[in-house]
């Protein structure tokens, strides 16, 4: 053909004039690589996009990445850069290569605010203070719930209490946002699950039950290891003076002795 390939095509194509050539252009394109059309096309060469994948180095984050040469060489990966908050950027590289700046960072600010110790849940690049905490929390009682902002004060619930004491021998008698009495100041009316035996010690204190071994007199002398109902009378229904009190350094008192103790030093201040 006249294109100057050489190509085998029948004979006949030939003498009709109908023979076109099969073979690619070749012809050099203005970016350097060869024309990929079938020798013979319509048009300029340079009129169909070139197809050729190339590799580019970005000019911001010196990262390679490969795109078609027709195309811009636009820097598919994500900025790396620290931003002045500490995050990282997160944005498009090549779209802060072309602003010339960051965006403002879109990840959540994360400051602890030291009473509540909730989370700040601004953006980190919004303009926002750390003055008060916006937190929604839930305040429930045992007559409903409400939602409230963390920095608000407690909504207050005026309905009486009525919650029994941790023996179930009385019941709360203050308004509910006051907080229960911590018990009714009597003797424990709960009973040894073992030997069926009541409690000797005072109502909402850690239950003491005489029939068993008690863990809290297990460093006292070898004398004292016998049944706490043989060391002490049986303490009053009605008097709690008569009753055991645990302290926390794990020793226990007769309720009248520490009163006498408290009294001692209430006369000395």
């Amino acid at each position: 053909p006249d294109c100057g390939h050489t190509a085998y095509v029948p004979c006949f194509k030939l003498t009709e004039g109908t023979a076109k050539c099969v073979a690619r252009c070749g012809k050099l394109l203005p970016c350097g690589h060869r024309c990929a059309q079938q020798c013979g096309h319509t048009g300029g060469c340079a009129e169909v996009p070139c197809l050729v994948v190339v590799t580019a180095t970005c000019t911001s984050c010196s990262r390679k990445f490969q795109h078609e040469c027709s195309k811009p060489a636009t820097c598919p990966f994500q900025c790396v850069a620290t931003l002045p908050c500490g995050h990282r950027c997160g944005d498009e590289c090549a779209h802060c290569a072309s602003a010339g700046e960051h965006k403002p960072c879109a990840q959540d600010c994360g400051y602890e605010f030291p009473v509540c110790h909730h989370r700040c849940r601004h953006q980190c690049g919004e303009e926002h203070e750390h003055s008060l905490c916006q937190e929604t929390v839930t305040h429930a009682c045992i007559h409903g719930s409400i939602d409230t902002q963390c920095f608000k004060l407690d909504p207050v619930c005026r309905e009486p209490c009525r919650r029994s004491c941790s023996c179930g021998a009385s019941r709360c008698n203050h308004v509910c946002h006051e907080g229960c009495a911590p018990s009714c100041q009597k003797r424990c009316k709960r009973v040894c699950p073992v030997h069926f035996k009541l409690c000797v010690g005072v109502c909402g204190e850690e239950c003491l039950f005489p029939c068993c071994q008690p863990k809290w007199l297990a460093d006292t002398e070898p004398a004292m290891l016998m049944p706490l109902s043989d060391l002490l009378p049986e303490p009053s229904d009605k008097d709690v003076a008569s009753c055991l009190y645990k302290l926390h350094c794990g020793h226990v008192a007769l309720v009248s002795t520490l009163d006498r103790h408290v009294a001692v030093y209430l006369e000395r201040l």
